[in-house]
């Protein structure tokens, strides 16, 4: 998880949180 040490990839971070949490809903 390098992405949280760099404040500039927070955003694409973020997208990808709210991805996994939108699949994750899906999948139970």
């Amino acid at each position: 998880m390098s992405k949280l040490k760099k404040p500039e990839g927070l955003e694409d971070w973020y997208e990808d949180a709210m991805e996994h949490a939108f699949l994750n809903v899906f999948r139970t």
